[in-house]
């Protein structure tokens, strides 16, 4: 839509919600390419049998949205709105200012982000590892609590 299909006053009730309509489809449609990959690996991966490798891919999956696409994202969605403010008002040079300083948080963001998916091999083994050990006391535990009931 162009500024002035935006000021025109010529809208007809019709015409507004067939743009609304088609902005929202476009919308969506990006949102459900973006995701398709995805699903379709899963899907594919199924057929293997091996539940450990579409876990660690749908776990990969989940972390890398959650973190990385989640923030950049919430990110990209405020800056959108601030842009538009300070191109409506024409201050440009804003427009410019603000552009950099969200490359400048999106790079802060992306270093933690990194290190977090560089050593998520690590973190995932330690976290097992302690599970591992809970797995052992509840059947332990379990044992136990038998033991007291043949008594």
């Amino acid at each position: 839509m162009s500024e002035l299909q935006l000021i025109s006053p010529l809208y007809q009730q019709g015409s507004v919600m067939k743009e609304l309509t088609i902005a929202s489809l476009q919308t969506a449609m990006s949102f459900l390419l973006e995701y398709i990959p995805n699903t379709i690996s899963i899907y594919l991966l199924e057929f293997k049998e091996d539940s450990v490798l579409v876990g660690a891919l749908g776990l990969g999956i989940l972390t890398t949205q959650a973190f990385g696409m989640g923030i950049l994202n919430g990110l990209a969605t405020g800056l959108e709105t601030l842009v538009s403010q300070a191109y409506g008002a024409n201050h440009y040079e804003l427009c410019a200012k603000l552009y950099y300083r969200s490359l400048f948080l999106c790079t802060l963001f992306m270093i933690p982000i990194s290190l977090f998916l560089i050593f998520s091999t690590q973190i995932i083994s330690f976290i097992n590892k302690y599970k591992c050990r809970f797995t052992l006391a509840i059947q332990n535990q379990q044992k136990k609590q038998e033991n007291s009931i043949d008594i």
